[in-house]
């Protein structure tokens, strides 16, 4: 457990850039991008 505090504020940082990355990359939502994508199939 000792390792786990050594970690400190980076957790809160990597947890935050990961979020962000999510925001960015499915700005419809999750179920927003599987339509989506399902519409672009249906398309083609």
């Amino acid at each position: 457990m000792d390792w786990f505090n050594t970690l400190g504020e980076s957790v809160t940082m990597v947890t935050g850039l990961i979020f962000v990355i999510c925001v960015l990359a499915f700005r419809k939502g999750i179920m927003g991008e599987i339509i989506a994508f399902i519409d672009r199939r249906r398309a083609k």
